[in-house]
C-alpha cells in the first residue's frame, strides 16, 4: 500500500512485536565492546559488537518503516519524534556529565577538544569530526572521552536518510528490496576497496559502513514477506534440515529445525569473529561479514530457536540489553577519564570497577531519565524540549571549543597554571607545526591526499648533489624527521653532506618481498619517488630510524624478537639495493604514556612537585624492552646499533628536559618525537661521534 492520506502527522507507526532475544543480542554486543575497551589484550575482537548493533538497528528501524508504509500509517514527524525520545535523553545526560567531568580532569587544550567532540556528538557528526582528527600525530584514541560516538553518528545519519529513500521508492511504486540490496552491495564494494587504500576513512564514513545496517533492512523485508514466497522457501529448507539432522520419530518440527540451524550458524560466525578479528586486520573489509551475518542469522532464527530461547532470552542478558544504549555511552567515558587520570592504563581491578559503575549509571539513566521521557503522555512536548536541550548542548560544546573556556577559568588557580600553560602550549605548537600542510618539518611527507608529485625531496633540498664530502642519508618515519632537527645543523658544522628521506611509517621498509624484489606495495608515486631518490643519493652511511615498537606492526609477529629480525632483514635488503655497506640503526626512543607534557602535568605539577629532570613515572615499559631486544640482535658486518635508551635513561629515570625552559627544552613533545632540543642533545651526546667513526672506517 502506498503512503497517502492515511500518512497524517498524527499517525501512529506500526512497531514490531517485542523480542527478548534481541535484547539479549544487544547485551552480547555491548558486553563485547566493553570487554574490548577495558581489556583489549584479552578480548581483541570485542569491537565487532558495534557491527552487531548496526544490524540490530537496521532491522528494527526498517521493520517499523516497512510495516508502517504497508499499512499506510507512516509519518515522518512521528518517526523522528520517536527517534528523538529514544536517543536524546541518555545522550544529553552523558554529554553534560562528560563536560562536567572534563572540567575537573582535563587541561585547557584537552577541554577545548572535548568541546568540539560534544558539538559533534550533539549534532550526530562525530564520525566526520573524528575523521578530520585522524592525522598521523593526533592524540591517542584512548584519551578522547567521546570517541565512541562515531558509531552513533553513522546510525543517526542512516535514520535521517533511509526513511526518505524508502518512502520515495514506495511512492514511485519501485521494488524497495531491489534498491536496498543494490545500495548495500555498492556500499560493501566501496568498503572492500577503501579498506586497502584509506582504512581510517573507510572505518568512519557512512557510505562504507551503511551496508551493515542494510543487512538488517534486507532481513526485515524478508521476515515481513508480504508475498509469502520466503515462507515457502523456508518451509522447504526446514524440511531438509529436519530430515538431515533428526531421527524420523523425533518430535521436532521443520520450522524449529531450520531456526536452530540459523541460530547455531549465527553463534559460530560471531564467535569466530571475536576470535579471529583483531586491530591488526583490515577492518571492516570482508571481515565484518562475520559479526553482521552472524547477528542477522540470530535475529532471523526467531525467538523459538534454542539459542535464542534459552541463552539470549536469559533474564540477566535481557536486563543488560534494555540498558545497553546508556551502557555503551557511559562505559567509554569512565574508562577514558581513568586512563587520563592515571597517565596510562590503570590496574585491571580499577577498570573492572569502572565497568560496574557504568552499569549502575546506565540503570539509573534508563529508569530515571530515558523511560519517563520516552514513554507516557506529552510526547510532542517532550520531543520539542529534548530537541532544544540537545541544541543548547551543541552550542555549549562549540563555545567551549571556540572560547577555550577552561583556560580562562584556570587562570584564577595560581602559579600552577603558568606551568600548565607552558607545557600544553608546547604540545599544541609542535602538533600544529608537524601537521602543517606546508611541511614545516623539512623532508618529511605526511599521509595526506595532497602528497606532492615527484621530486618532493629534491625540491626541498633533501638530496644534495654528490661531492667530495662524506655523505650521510637519514631515512625512516616521522621519528627520523624529528632526529633530523639535530643532525642537519651538526652535519653542516662537520662539513658532511647530509641527505634525508622521511615518510609516514618508514618509506619502503616493507616494500621488499622475501626474494628481495620490490612488491606491489611500492607501486604508488610516493614509493617510486623514494626509491629513485635513495638510489641517486649514493650515501657513504645510511642512518635508519623508526618507531620500532609500533603496536600495529609488532602484533603481526609472535614476539618482538621475530619482528625486529624481520625488520633488520628488510633494512639489509634496502641498504644492499642502494649499495650502502655502512648502516647505523637508531634504537627505540623511550616513549611516554599519552604524551610527555600531559604526563608531567598529571604526575608532578598538579601535586605541587617540581618537574624532575629524570623519571620513570609515565615511561612505557614496552619501549624500553624493545631497546633491549634490538641491542641483542646479531647485525651484519658494517652495521652499528645506537641505543637512545643509553643516552636518555639511567638508573634515576629517563630525561624529561635538557634545560630549565619547559617551552623549549623538553626532550620529546608527544609520546616519543624528539623536540629540536632533544635531537641536538642526542647528536651531541654520542650519535655524532658514532657517525664520524663509521665514516672513517674502511
Amino acid at each position: 500500500m502506498q503512503v497517502g492520506e492515511n500518512s497524517s502527522p498524527g499517525a501512529e507507526l506500526t512497531h514490531p512485536k517485542y523480542r527478548a532475544d534481541i535484547d539479549g543480542l544487544r547485551a552480547i554486543a555491548v558486553l563485547s565492546v566493553m570487554a574490548f575497551h577495558a581489556f583489549p589484550l584479552r578480548v581483541q575482537g570485542g569491537f565487532i559488537g558495534v557491527d552487531i548493533f548496526f544490524v540490530i538497528s537496521g532491522f528494527l528501524i526498517s521493520t517499523i518503516i516497512f510495516k508502517s508504509l504497508s499499512c499506510g500509517e507512516f509519518s515522518f514527524l512521528e518517526f523522528y519524534s520517536r527517534r528523538v525520545r529514544r536517543i536524546f535523553p541518555a545522550l544529553a545526560t552523558v554529554l553534560v556529565a562528560t563536560l562536567v567531568g572534563g572540567w575537573f580532569v582535563l587541561y585547557p587544550d584537552e577541554y577545548r577538544q572535548l568541546g568540539k567532540h560534544v558539538f559533534g556528538g550533539a549534532g550526530f557528526i562525530s564520525n566526520f569530526v573524528l575523521l578530520r582528527e585522524s592525522g598521523y600525530f593526533d592524540a591517542a584514541a584512548d584519551t578522547k572521552p567521546l570517541l565512541h560516538l562515531w558509531s552513533l553518528g553513522i546510525e543517526e545519519q542512516f535514520y535521517i536518510v533511509f526513511p526518505l529513500f524508502v518512502w520515495l521508492l514506495w511512492r514511485m511504486r519501485l521494488n524497495v528490496l531491489t534498491f536496498v540490496v543494490v545500495a548495500g552491495l555498492v556500499s560493501f564494494l566501496l568498503n572492500l576497496r577503501g579498506v586497502h587504500h584509506d582504512v581510517v576513512r573507510t572505518f568512519y564514513m557512512p557510505h562504507t559502513r551503511v551496508w551493515e545496517l542494510l543487512i538488517g533492512s534486507v532481513l526485515a523485508w524478508m521476515m515481513l514477506d508480504a508475498s509469502g514466497r520466503m515462507a515457502q522457501v523456508e518451509a522447504t529448507a526446514g524440511r531438509w534440515c529436519r530430515k538431515l539432522l533428526y531421527h524420523p520419530q523425533a518430535e521436532v518440527t521443520a520450522e524449529s529445525a531450520l531456526a536452530d540451524v540459523k541460530a547455531w550458524l549465527g553463534v559460530l560466525l560471531v564467535v569466530v569473529g571475536l576470535w579471529k578479528i583483531t586491530k591488526g586486520v583490515h577492518f571492516p573489509g570482508g571481515w565484518a561479514l562475520l559479526p553482521t551475518l552472524g547477528a542477522a542469522l540470530l535475529i532471523w532464527a526467531g525467538p523459538q530457536a534454542y539459542v535464542n530461547r534459552r541463552w539470549l532470552s536469559a533474564r540477566v542478558l535481557v536486563w543488560i540489553g534494555k540498558i545497553s544504549y546508556p551502557l555503551y555511552l557511559w562505559h567509554w567515558v569512565l574508562l577514558t577519564y581513568l586512563r587520563i587520570e592515571a597517565s596510562g592504563t590503570p590496574p585491571a581491578w580499577v577498570r573492572a570497577g569502572a565497568l560496574g559503575l557504568a552499569v549502575l549509571l546506565s540503570w539509573l539513566t534508563y529508569r530515571l531519565i530515558e523511560k519517563p521521557l520516552r514513554f507516557g503522555s506529552g510526547g510532542r512536548r517532550k520531543t520539542i524540549a529534548l530537541a532544544i536541550a540537545m541544541g543548547a548542548i551543541a552550542v555549549l560544546g562549540l563555545a567551549v571549543h571556540r572560547t577555550n573556556m577552561l583556560a580562562n577559568m584556570e587562570s584564577a588557580r595560581g602559579a600552577q597554571f603558568k606551568v600548565i600553560t607552558e607545557l600544553t602550549t608546547l604540545y599544541q605548537k609542535e602538533l600544529d607545526r608537524w601537521q602543517d600542510q606546508k611541511r614545516t618539518v623539512r623532508c618529511f611527507i605526511l599521509p595526506t591526499p595532497d602528497i606532492p608529485g615527484t621530486d618532493f625531496f629534491k625540491r626541498n633540498g633533501c638530496l644534495t648533489p654528490a661531492s667530495d664530502k662524506p655523505s650521510v642519508l637519514l631515512m625512516g618515519d616521522s621519528h627520523s624527521a624529528s632526529l633530523s632537527q639535530g643532525l642537519r645543523g651538526w652535519a653542516k658544522s662537520m662539513n658532511i653532506n647530509f641527505q634525508q628521506v622521511s615518510g609516514f611509517y618508514g618509506p619502503l621498509l616493507f616494500c621488499f618481498n622475501q626474494d628481495g624484489q620490490e612488491s606491489e606495495k611500492c607501486e604508488s608515486d610516493y614509493h617510486r619517488e623514494v626509491m629513485a631518490t635513495i638510489r641517486d643519493a649514493k650515501p657513504d652511511v645510511l642512518v635508519f630510524d623508526l618507531y620500532w615498537s609500533q603496536s600495529s606492526t609488532v602484533k603481526r609477529f609472535p614476539n618482538m624478537e621475530r619482528f625486529t629480525a624481520h625488520v633488520m632483514d628488510r633494512v639489509a635488503r634496502l641498504a644492499a639495493s642502494i649499495g650502502v655497506k655502512k648502516v647505523i640503526i637508531i634504537g627505540q626512543v623511550p616513549c611516554w604514556e599519552s604524551d610527555l607534557p600531559h604526563s608531567l602535568i598529571r604526575n608532578f605539577v598538579r601535586r605541587g612537585k617540581e618537574i624532575p629532570e629524570r623519571t620513570y613515572t609515565g615511561v612505557m615499559k614496552d619501549s624500553l624492552d624493545m631497546d633491549d631486544v634490538m641491542r641483542n640482535l646479531i647485525y651484519p658486518p658494517g652495521y652499528r646499533y645506537f641505543s637512545l635508551k643509553n643516552i636518555l635513561c639511567n638508573d634515576e629515570g629517563c630525561l624529561t628536559r635538557v634545560g630549565s625552559n619547559l617551552s623549549t627544552d623538553l626532550v620529546v613533545w608527544d609520546y616519543g618525537h624528539l623536540t629540536e632540543a632533544g635531537a641536538r642533545y642526542v647528536v651531541n651526546n654520542g650519535l655524532g661521534e658514532v657517525i664520524l667513526q663509521t665514516l672513517q672506517r674502511h
